[in-house]
């Protein structure tokens, strides 16, 4: 009959531990959410802001090198720089990818925890 009151117990901390964690899953859901919309937003605004500048600034150095001998010299450093540019973004990109293993950290080290005070009363 102990056993089955310490099972009963038991199974009700699960449960209940289980209906936290759902909560705690949904909050951070939000908060995971809400970063993610915002990076993109700042992504493309960034990407958007960057391609106008470039643009330009590359429209004004061929318009000024132009009558000059060294307008392919200016042309093939602005696709070097471009090209440069693109590959410190995609690093950047990949790096703020990298940050993925913070998602949900709290959730998992409550988990691990839980699952160890159950293990000791076991």
């Amino acid at each position: 009959m102990d056993h089955l009151q310490r099972f009963q117990a038991l199974v009700k901390l699960i449960s209940a531990q289980l209906e936290l964690y759902g909560q705690l899953v949904s909050v951070e859901w939000q908060e995971e959410k809400r970063r993610l919309q915002h990076l993109a937003f700042f992504i493309l605004l960034g990407v958007m802001c960057v391609g106008a500048f470039l643009f330009s600034l590359g429209v004004l150095l061929i318009a000024l090198s132009w009558d000059t001998d060294y307008r392919l010299f200016v042309i093939t450093t602005m696709v070097g720089v471009y090209g440069l540019g693109a590959v410190a973004c995609f690093y950047w990109v990949r790096k703020m990818l990298g940050n993925l293993n913070q998602s949900f950290s709290a959730t998992r080290m409550e988990i691990i925890s839980d699952f160890q005070v159950i293990r000791r009363q076991l």
